[in-house]
C-alpha cells in the first residue's frame, strides 16, 4: 500500500495524526535563530527551565536516578561507568555503589562550588570509579601526549593546551563524545554563571564561554564519537526526571550552529527528523519529499490506520505497549491518548512498529 492511498481518508488523518502533531517541538523556540550567541543564548533559555533534584543518596536523589538513567542495558542491577572497566552492582535504588562516587563531568569548582542547579544536574553527572574520579579531579580534558596513568576506560597525563604542556584527563575513544556532549550542555545552560577562568573556559563569559582550543577538542569528539542508542535513552530518562533535555544530543548540529563553521547561518529545526518546526506545517513536514522516503512515518500512519475500524475503541480504550527504541519497557497497558500525553518527543516501538511523538 502507497502512502498516498494510506492518506485518502483525511478524517482519519483529522482524528488519529493531528493528535500526534499537536504537541509543540520542545525546540520549536530555537527554530530560525541566528547562530552563534543568539542560538546559545536561546537554548540557555529552552534548556535552563528544568527540575532539580536532591544531591547524594535516598528518594528523588541523584543516586535515585543513577539506578534508572546509569544501568546497563539487559543487566538493570550493573551500573554504567564510563570512567573505569570494573563491574560495579546497584543494591537497593537511591542507594549509593561501593567504590563510586557522584562524578561532576564539568568539575564544580569551575563554578565556585556552589550547590546550585549545576550541583545536580543529571546531564553532566555520572557514577563513577572512586578512584579515577579523584584523579581526574578539576583537569580539562585533553588529547594526552604524556599519559601518567590510566585504568583502560580513562587516563591522566599531559596534554598540549595552548602551546604548554598541562595536566588533562582523556575518557576512552568510547565516551569522547559522551564527554564533549556533557560540556557543551553545561556550558550552554549555565553561560550566565560566574565561571572561573580555567584552561577550557573563559570567566564570566556568555558567549563563547569555551576558549578556541576548547570549542576545538569538544567537536573533534562531538563528531568523531556520534550519538549512541545508550546516550539517546539516557536522554530521554533524564528529560522524565528534570523536564529538559541535552540539545546536541537530539540535535548534534547544533554545536557547528553554536560553536561551529555554521555561525553564520540561521538554524532550522530538521523536518525529518521528527521535529516538525510549528503545528500547523506538521502535516506538510510529513508529506515533503524526504519524509516519504522515511519508513517510520509510513509505519506510523499504516499502524494508526489498521486500528481504525472502530476510532473510538483505538482513541480511548485499544491498550498498547511502548517501548524504547533499545527494546526497554517505558509504558504498559495504555491508551493511545494516555501515551500521546505522556511521552516526549522521540521515536519508540509499538508492536515491533516505530511510534512517532512530535
Amino acid at each position: 500500500m502507497s502512502i498516498y492511498r494510506l492518506l485518502i481518508p483525511f478524517w482519519l488523518l483529522q482524528l488519529f495524526v493531528a493528535p500526534l502533531f499537536a504537541q509543540r517541538s520542545y525546540y520549536s523556540s530555537i527554530n530560525g535563530v541566528k547562530g552563534g550567541a543568539p542560538l546559545k543564548s536561546a537554548l540557555c533559555e529552552l534548556v535552563g527551565r528544568h527540575n532539580r533534584i536532591s544531591y547524594g543518596t535516598g528518594k528523588n536523589s541523584v543516586w535515585w536516578a543513577f539506578y534508572v538513567t546509569d544501568a546497563v542495558e539487559g543487566n538493570k542491577k550493573q551500573v554504567v561507568d564510563i570512567y573505569s572497566q570494573t563491574p560495579r552492582y546497584f543494591t537497593d535504588r537511591g542507594s549509593s555503589v561501593a567504590g563510586m562516587h557522584i562524578e561532576h563531568c564539568v568539575p564544580k569548582s569551575w563554578w565556585g562550588g556552589d550547590k546550585n542547579d549545576a550541583y545536580c544536574d543529571l546531564h553532566h553527572l555520572f557514577p563513577a570509579d572512586a578512584s579515577a574520579n579523584i584523579r581526574k579531579s578539576n583537569k580539562p580534558l585533553g588529547n594526552l601526549v604524556d599519559v601518567s596513568w590510566t585504568n583502560g576506560a580513562a587516563s591522566i597525563g599531559k596534554a598540549l593546551i595552548e602551546d604548554s604542556l598541562q595536566a588533562a584527563f582523556e575518557p576512552c575513544d568510547e565516551y569522547k563524545g559522551d564527554f564533549a556532549r556533557a560540556y557543551m550542555y553545561i556550558f550552554t545552560c549555565y553561560q550566565d554563571f560566574e565561571w572561573e577562568h580555567t584552561a577550557m573556559n573563559y570567566k564570566n563569559s556568555a558567549y563563547p564561554t569555551i576558549k578556541p582550543w576548547a570549542v576545538e577538542l569538544l567537536l573533534d569528539w562531538h563528531a568523531k564519537d556520534p550519538v549512541s542508542a545508550k546516550e539517546k535513552e539516557r536522554n530521554e530518562l533524564v528529560y522524565a526526571i528534570q523536564n529538559n533535555r541535552n540539545p546536541f544530543v537530539d540535535y548534534p548540529n547544533l554545536a557547528d550552529y553554536v560553536w561551529g563553521d555554521s555561525i553564520a547561518y540561521t538554524y532550522t529545526l530538521p523536518c525529518v527528523n521528527g521535529n516538525p518546526q510549528k503545528e500547523n506545517n506538521a502535516l506538510s513536514c510529513l508529506l515533503s519529499s524526504d519524509s516519504r522516503k522515511r519508513p517510520e512515518y509510513l509505519c506510523c500512519l499504516s499502524y494508526m490506520l489498521q486500528k481504525a475500524d472502530d476510532r473510538q475503541e483505538c482513541a480511548a480504550a485499544a491498550l498498547i505497549n511502548v517501548y524504547s527504541m533499545t527494546g526497554l519497557l517505558i509504558l504498559d497497558s495504555v491508551t493511545y491518548v494516555e501515551a500521546l500525553n505522556a511521552l516526549p518527543p522521540g521515536l519508540y516501538l509499538v508492536d515491533n512498529r516505530k511510534f512517532i511523538v512530535y
